[in-house]
């Protein structure tokens, strides 16, 4: 029999996420779904701004997993921060305008495992989207 997960509940439109934001990561949204990890480093290199890594965010089911069209960069500190923001936020890309902002960093493990507790449940599954 399989498991159920218990995911976070979804976040209402507009509202900003909680955590506290993060010194070196960058979110992408509004990519095309043809950009790969490499695709998405090499638009941050064009530039001008160092990656450490590039992740595209994929579906979790289905071969091959398709993209989800976000991603997040790794680009060292904040002032790669700021540069990329201010170079790339908006930039037309494969036709679609992408946003970029600062990622934010998810609760803390335990936090999360005391709010399942708190709601009665026994087992947390942290789950990347």
């Amino acid at each position: 029999m399989r498991r159920r997960r218990n995911l976070r509940p979804r976040r209402a439109m507009g509202e900003e996420p909680t955590g506290e934001p993060s010194k070196t990561v960058l979110f992408v949204a509004n990519l095309g779904f043809n950009i790969d990890d490499d695709a998405l480093a090499a638009l941050f290199t064009e530039a001008g701004i160092k990656v450490n890594s590039a992740r595209i965010v994929r579906r979790q089911y289905g071969r091959p997993r398709k993209s989800k069209g976000y991603g997040f960069v790794d680009v060292g500190d904040e002032a790669e921060q700021k540069k990329a923001i201010e170079a790339l936020e908006g930039k037309d890309v494969g036709g679609r305008q992408i946003a970029v902002k600062i990622a934010v960093n998810a609760q803390a493990r335990e936090a999360k495992e005391e709010a399942a507790a708190e709601e009665g449940t026994s087992d947390v599954a942290i789950v990347a989207e």
